[in-house]
């Protein structure tokens, strides 16, 4: 799959280069707090890249998993860890990522695709803003 040269990693062939250019990406995109926390539930089971001279500018994962709504298990799938490097903004790379990320969901079994973000980002790719009533 190639949307707008975004490339799929598989995380389980992450090369220590890469991992810690999108540890700093991360961590540039969430303002320093990203890298902080001091414990992480599962590692992703997939991410996509885009690359600028070689260099990953832009990074989002998918994370698989079944979770319970009333008496049925249900397979979704969660976006997470989403960046684009402050100089590759503003060039479609942060959407041609989502379209990717909906593409690779719509393979799977998964019935949902979720996140937590900002409506204002996510809106135009179609995600449509629920409240979380506890």
């Amino acid at each position: 799959m190639n949307i707008k040269g975004i490339e799929r990693i598989d995380e389980l062939r992450l090369s220590e280069a890469d991992s810690e250019t999108i540890s700093v990406l991360l961590d540039d995109g969430f303002d320093g707090e990203f890298e902080g926390r001091s414990f992480f539930i599962q590692r992703n089971h997939v991410g996509f890249g885009r690359r600028l001279a070689g260099r990953i500018v832009g990074h989002l994962a998918l994370v698989y998993r079944a979770v319970r709504i009333g008496e049925n298990l249900v397979t979704i799938l969660g976006i997470g860890d989403v960046a684009v490097a402050k100089e590759a903004r503003r060039q479609g790379i942060g959407m041609a990522l989502v379209d990717a990320a909906i593409a690779e969901a719509k393979q799977t079994e998964a019935l949902f695709l979720l996140l937590f973000g900002e409506a204002k980002i996510y809106g135009r790719a179609g995600f449509k803003s629920v409240s979380n009533t506890l």
